[in-house]
């Protein structure tokens, strides 16, 4: 909703009435005054992007995220395929919003862990393949 000098609005709630995605706006807002740069912030809106096809961010009141919602969503990740390494990106990507709200004292305060992930070893190049033999076309 804009005033009549054109500029937004600004609509006051009780900081316990506060949507995911209000939250989020306040945060990439003070990211952007803090100066961060527009690759971070797009990192953190794809991954609350990721998070709300898990839940709905429009009508989710961060009063109510517990650690049991962040587990859930990690159990919903790795029931669709995911990798672990991906699950620990996306939760690296909503952790400080999360985080945001817990200073702002609206969230209680809970722990982030990365969840255990095993690597996964490449097959390497034997003595006896050529490594560099069609390098030849690409000069």
């Amino acid at each position: 909703m804009k005033n009549k000098n054109g500029l937004k609005q600004i609509i006051m709630t009780k900081r316990s009435d506060l949507t995911y995605k209000e939250l989020e706006e306040d945060y990439i807002k003070e990211c952007r005054v803090n100066n961060l740069s527009e690759y971070t912030i797009d990192f953190y809106v794809i991954s609350g992007r990721t998070f709300g096809k898990f839940v709905d961010v429009n009508g989710l009141k961060v009063a109510g995220i517990k650690r049991d919602l962040i587990d859930d969503y990690i159990l919903h990740l790795k029931d669709t395929g995911v990798k672990d390494i991906t699950i620990n990106t996306y939760i690296h990507g909503i952790s400080p919003i999360i985080k945001h709200g817990m200073v702002l004292g609206i969230i209680e305060k809970f722990g982030f862990k990365d969840i255990k992930t095993t690597e996964q070893i490449k097959e390497v190049y034997t003595d006896e393949e050529p490594v560099y033999s069609n390098c030849q076309n690409y000069r």
